[in-house]
């Protein structure tokens, strides 16, 4: 190739990562947040439905599912080892009769898996969901809230939502799934769903904490995703706290901690978008201690953090993003800095740029094969030890 032409292959990828990195003035990809979710069924006493008991010792929740006719609750008692299909709407099953149950958990544990297939309105709460292949299922367009609820020690995925379903995932706990699947993971939302999870512990399953996959979105408020891949009784397994693969996407809302998981806190390819919201006031925290990394972005991936609190260092390859940054000066009110501790590594024509007022860094930041540091506070090369660009060497 000639120097003309090599000139300007060069200048289109430079343009392209620049608008990538939102360098004139457009705004980097939107992650759309999923859409509402569905509200939770009737309250403890009926809420105006019609109000079932079930006792695992004689009675099926399915065949109370069966029965049901518009807006039921069920309320369940002991241990149910059966499989549950739902594909009806305004069902509820619970395990909070009295209506004072204090937490995640209840009366009631189903042994088996609760599928919802293309039921909307569909609760699930004060329920343990144990020992099965998958925990809960959601398909074909299914609309469902988890609440206070454990989903733990299922033979595959603790979760799943697929085929265009959505789901509200409350104050709940998902933990140590895939007994038996090397590649069970926490939650996992694929095939254009979407899912709201707030205020919940996703531990210690086989696999990573939550896999976001093919052209799905989540929207994350407030949660732990922590020790995946290192499930009690299993060997441990490379999983990441947070997958995204094949379009899908995150948006970190505030409060989430994303720790100590075996691989990568946050591992995104395949054109997968990472963003924070912009009007959040509170942190989120990404901690991954040595050797495994804070973020791994490749093929194309998109992250751009604004409140961000990033221990453990980065990668950033194959005509990636990387933008870390702070609020805009326009929201009121104070607002928290970003700051990463950790070593960020660029290659093969991809960028980054970390700045802003108030913004630390401490690490080195190096650019290989034809990546680069556009409008960046931190250029390639430089060490830094704390407030940029004062603390940073000379690149």
């Amino acid at each position: 190739m000639n120097a003309a032409k090599m000139t300007l292959v060069s200048t289109v990828l430079a343009a392209a990562m620049g608008l990538a990195l939102g360098l004139f003035l457009i705004p980097a990809p939107a992650v759309s947040a999923p859409p509402p979710g569905p509200p939770p069924g009737p309250s403890p006493g009926g809420g105006g439905g019609d109000v079932v008991s079930v006792d695992c010792a004689t009675d099926t929740i399915q065949a109370a599912v069966n029965n049901a006719v518009g807006s039921t609750t069920i309320f369940i008692q002991g241990v149910c080892d059966e499989v549950v299909t739902i594909n009806k709407d305004d069902v509820t099953l619970s395990g909070n009769q009295s209506g004072s149950e204090p937490g995640p958990g209840g009366t009631g544990t189903i042994q088996g898996t609760i599928n919802i297939v293309g039921g909307s309105r569909v609760g699930i709460e004060f329920l343990t969901v144990t020992g099965s292949g998958n925990g809960i299922v959601g398909t074909q367009n299914a609309a469902f809230t988890i609440m206070n609820s454990i989903i733990e020690d299922n033979d595959l995925s603790g979760i799943v939502v697929e085929h265009s379903s959505s789901a509200e995932i409350k104050n709940s706990i998902i933990r140590r799934n895939g007994v038996d699947f090397v590649f069970s993971v926490g939650v996992r939302v694929s095939e254009s769903s979407s899912a709201h999870l707030t205020d919940s512990e996703v531990l210690n399953n086989r696999n990573s904490g939550l896999e976001i996959a093919r052209n799905a979105a989540v929207l994350m408020d407030g949660n732990t995703v922590q020790d995946n891949g290192k499930r009690p009784g299993s060997p441990q397994e490379d999983a990441c706290g947070i997958e995204l693969n094949r379009g899908g996407a995150v948006r970190l809302n505030g409060g989430n901690t994303i720790s100590n998981n075996t691989l990568v806190g946050i591992c995104a390819g395949d054109g997968t978008i990472v963003r924070q919201s912009p009007l959040d006031t509170t942190v989120d925290t990404i901690d991954q201690s040595a050797p495994s990394l804070a973020l791994d972005l490749a093929n194309g991936a998109t992250a751009d953090f604004r409140q961000v609190d990033i221990t453990g260092n980065s990668s950033v390859i194959v005509l990636s993003t990387l933008r870390v940054r702070n609020p805009s000066s326009l929201l009121p009110g104070p607002r928290p800095s970003s700051s990463m501790t950790g070593n960020v590594s660029v290659d093969f024509q991809s960028g980054v740029r970390i700045g802003g007022t108030g913004v630390t860094f401490t690490g080195t930041l190096s650019c290989n094969n034809g990546s680069f540091a556009f409008f960046s506070a931190v250029q390639c090369g430089q060490t830094c030890t704390g407030a940029i660009p004062g603390s940073c060497s000379p690149p």
